[in-house]
């Protein structure tokens, strides 16, 4: 007899497992609950009243539908129904709990399955924790993020931005377009094999990391790039660039900014073009040789050698 455990010694065995959990828990600032396999609460831990306004001793005894969003329920049930049939014992579940008097909150519940006897009697026990905040500022992270991929689709000028290993992670809709590469093929590679400069300008040195990558790119962006496209053709684009660190200063990665001005340059040239020349001959008219002419005299008067100028009268031409 001495080596079998009698149910009053069970019995005294739980109750004081029992008396162990609610003394760790009263020292808790989680709330910490015990409950049965039903869904009935069997203790919660006094951080109950600061986090939810409620009365421990007024929820002993009562059922989890009593706290929890019906919206939430079928996922907790689904954890209890996992256990039952031997899954998983444990769980993380985020779900809403009504607060006495600011209404829903939401709570990260840790739940673990405590097998017994028979499956009447498992009891489970639970920390919850209070996220309302995190959800909320989680909530506008996400409306920040979708602003901001929004305007990135919508803008003309194309953005890329590099991770601290020099690596493409995105490009917008427009960089897409400038540069010739998809993001599914540009994401992942390096980034001057990306937005590769037509003119043939050396890399920086592997070692010099993502910081001599940045002053690489400053360098190149004081005028306008030559890009190489993916297809091989060329384009003229105005590029600006930034860099991005933490907090310590520490540098995390680029982003570019750039625009086509190719059609720019070329109507720049063209009007250039055209104020030197005559439209009908082609050859430089009278402003274009006055200006060629008053820097030849400065040129000669400074003793750069001596220039000729040759008169036709094409009146009778």
């Amino acid at each position: 007899m001495s080596g079998t455990v009698t149910p009053i010694a069970q019995a005294a065995g739980r109750a004081g497992e029992d008396g162990l959990f609610r003394e760790l828990a009263e020292q808790a600032t989680d709330i910490l609950a015990l409950g049965d396999a039903d869904g009935g609460i069997q203790y919660v831990s006094p951080a109950v009243l600061p986090l939810l306004g409620r009365r421990a001793d007024a929820l002993a005894d009562s059922r989890l539908a009593r706290l929890v969003h019906p919206a939430d329920m079928p996922r907790l049930l689904a954890s209890f129904e996992r256990a039952r049939a031997g899954g998983q014992r444990e769980a993380v579940v985020e779900m809403r709990l009504r607060h006495r008097a600011r209404g829903w909150l939401w709570f990260e519940c840790r739940l673990r399955w405590l097998p017994g006897t028979a499956e009447g009697a498992w009891r489970w026990v639970a920390s919850l924790r209070d996220v309302t905040e995190r959800r909320r500022f989680e909530r506008h992270l996400a409306a920040e993020k979708e602003r901001a991929q929004a305007t990135l689709k919508a803008i003309a000028d194309g953005v890329v931005s590099v991770a601290s290993n020099g690596r493409v992670d995105y490009l917008n809709p427009a960089a897409e377009r400038i540069t010739g590469w998809g993001s599914s093929r540009a994401v992942g590679r390096m980034v001057a094999e990306v937005f590769r400069p037509g003119a043939d300008r050396p890399l920086p040195a592997p070692e010099t990391g993502l910081a001599g990558l940045a002053a690489w790119f400053h360098a190149i962006a004081d005028s306008p790039v030559g890009l190489r496209r993916r297809d091989g053709k060329e384009t003229v684009v105005q590029l600006s660039v930034a860099s991005v660190a933490d907090s310590e200063g520490r540098p995390q990665g680029l982003v570019l900014t750039f625009r086509d001005t190719s059609q720019t340059a070329t109507l720049l040239r063209e009007l250039a073009y055209r104020a030197s020349h005559d439209a009908l001959t082609g050859l430089h008219n009278r402003a274009e040789f006055e200006r060629q002419l008053k820097r030849l005299v400065v040129d000669a008067a400074a003793g750069g050698g001596p220039h000729a100028v040759c008169c036709i009268d094409m009146d009778e031409f």
